[in-house]
């Protein structure tokens, strides 16, 4: 794929584009890798800019952005980073709704119900307040969360 692109010297946005996510994808896994798409979304921002957000528009593939290509051909040959792993310690499972809300965490369960103010501030913020009760049940040991 970088091949293809370090090749060509007009495709579409949504192409350019398609290939950004590609990268963005990888760029956990290779040091250094964020500073290397900033070229290219830039140039795609650029181009969307100038094409009224039309992805279907083509751009230009600038001579600019040849060391870049260069750079993630060269990089993708390398070993790549040790993801993070996390070694969690408690896994809680939280859910709530217009009548209250519920935790467990392995075998311990707990539940309660909202305050009628609570009631009015929509879905999304019934579950973070069913997160944050669970969490302070069952993490109340732990120094931070």
């Amino acid at each position: 794929m970088i091949i293809k692109f370090k090749a060509i010297k007009k495709c579409t946005i949504r192409e350019f584009a398609q290939f950004c996510g590609v990268l963005v994808s990888i760029c956990p896994a290779i040091p250094y890798s964020w500073v290397y798409m900033k070229k290219f979304e830039r140039e795609k921002f650029l181009a969307l800019r100038a094409n009224q957000n039309n992805y279907d528009a083509y751009m230009g593939v600038s001579q600019k952005l040849q060391a870049d290509f260069q750079w993630w051909q060269d990089s993708l040959k390398l070993p790549f980073c040790k993801l993070n792993s996390f070694n969690f310690i408690l896994e809680i499972f939280s859910d709530a709704s217009l009548s209250g809300w519920g935790a467990v965490c392995g075998e311990k369960r707990t539940r309660g119900f909202l305050e009628f103010r609570r009631q009015t501030n929509g879905y999304k913020f019934f579950g973070i307040i069913c997160s944050f009760y669970g969490a302070s049940v069952f993490c109340y040991k732990f120094e931070r969360l």
